[in-house]
C-alpha cells in the first residue's frame, strides 16, 4: 500500500475519538483477530535480548522486570519468565492483550520450543511444563501463574512504584514512537525504578515505519521534510507519530538520565548508506553523519551508574 493513502486512512481514522476508535479496534478483532500470524520476528528480538543481556553478565533468574509497551502479544516477557525472572510487570497505554492474543501466543511458544530451548539454554521438556498448565484459564489467571502483573491503561510517568524496586526494564520499538522531551522523563524515571547496577534493553527501530508497507521509498524517506511538514504529518493519527530520532541522540539521553551504555549491537545498513546519496536529506540532520543515519535499529543496554 502507498504510504500517502495509509496516511489519508489512519488520519481519518485519527479523527474519531478515542473511545470511538477503540469501539473499532475491538469490532475489527472480532472480525479480523491479532495473532492468526504468529510474529516471529518479535520473538527472535526478544530472544536476542536476552542474549545480550547475558553478555553483559546480567543473570535474570530472580530479577523484577518490566517491560515498557507490550503490545497485543506478551512474546518477550513470556521469554524473560521462562529464563527465570522472578517478578514481571507489563504496562501499555492502553489495553490490548486479550484472551485471543495470550493464548495464540503460548501456542505458538510450542510450536517454537526447539528454538526457544536452543536459545535461552532451557529443556524443551520445562517448556512443556510451564506452559501445559495455561490452558483453560482466564488470561488474568494464566499471567498470575507466570508471576506477571499487566497494567494497562498506564502511564510510566504517572506511577507508584517504589525507588530502586527493578532489576531489568525492556522495550521493543516503543521509543520511535514517543516525542523526544518524553523519553528523556521516561529514561530519568527508569534511573528512579531501577536499583544501583540495574539495566535496561532496549530495540529501537529508527527507519521510516511508512516505508514498510510502502517498498517504493527509501527506509530514510522521512529524513527529507522538515520539522514544520513532519510534523503535521504525523500529528494525524497518534499510532502514526514517528519522532525521528537518531542513533546516537538516544544514547546521549540514557547517558544524560545517568546510565552508561554497556553493549550497543547497532551499526548502519549498507544499502541506506547508498541510498543517502540520492536522498534530498532537510539541513535539520546535516549534523549526523551517514553512518549515525544509516543505523536503522538501535540494541542497546544500558546501565545505572549514578
Amino acid at each position: 500500500m502507498k504510504w500517502q493513502i495509509k496516511f489519508l486512512r489512519n488520519a481519518i481514522f485519527g479523527i474519531f475519538p478515542r473511545d470511538l476508535q477503540e469501539r473499532l479496534r475491538k469490532i475489527k478483532r472480532a472480525l479480523v483477530p491479532y495473532g492468526d500470524e504468529f510474529d516471529l520476528w518479535t520473538l527472535r528480538q526478544g530472544l536476542r535480548q536476552v542474549g545480550m543481556l547475558r553478555r553483559t553478565g546480567c543473570d535474570l533468574a530472580g530479577k523484577n522486570y518490566l517491560e515498557i509497551g507490550t503490545g497485543w502479544s506478551p512474546i518477550i516477557p513470556l521469554l524473560f519468565s521462562l529464563v527465570g525472572c522472578k517478578s514481571l510487570i507489563l504496562v501499555d497505554r492502553q489495553r490490548l492483550i486479550s484472551q485471543y492474543t495470550f493464548v495464540e501466543t503460548y501456542k505458538n511458544f510450542l510450536i517454537h520450543k526447539e528454538e526457544i530451548s536452543r536459545d535461552l539454554q532451557i529443556a524443551v521438556s520445562d517448556i512443556e511444563s510451564i506452559f501445559s498448565r495455561l490452558p483453560g484459564l482466564s488470561v488474568e489467571a494464566a499471567l498470575s501463574q507466570l508471576n506477571i502483573q499487566y497494567v494497562a491503561p498506564f502511564d510510566l510517568l504517572k506511577n507508584n512504584f517504589p525507588d530502586q524496586s527493578l532489576d531489568v526494564i525492556t522495550s521493543r520499538a516503543v521509543f520511535e514512537h514517543i516525542p523526544p522531551s518524553v523519553i528523556g522523563n521516561i529514561f530519568r524515571e527508569c534511573k528512579r525504578l531501577l536499583r544501583y547496577g540495574g539495566v535496561m534493553c532496549h530495540l529501537i527501530d529508527n527507519s521510516d515505519h511508512w516505508e514498510h508497507g510502502d517498498k517504493s521509498i527509501c527506509r530514510l524517506n522521512f529524513l527529507k521534510y522538515s520539522p514544520r511538514t513532519f510534523r503535521f504529518i504525523s500529528s494525524m493519527n497518534p499510532l502514526d507519530y514517528q519522532n525521528r530520532l537518531r542513533h546516537s541522540q538516544y544514547k546521549a539521553m540514557m547517558e544524560d538520565a545517568g546510565f552508561k551504555v554497556i553493549f550497543d549491537e547497532s551499526t548502519p545498513d549498507e544499502r541506506t548508506i547508498a541510498s543517502l546519496d540520492s536522498l534530498k536529506i532537510h539541513p535539520s540532520f546535516r549534523q549526523f553523519t551517514k553512518e549515525d543515519m544509516a543505523i536503522l535499529s538501535s540494541y542497546f543496554v544500558a546501565k545505572k551508574v549514578c
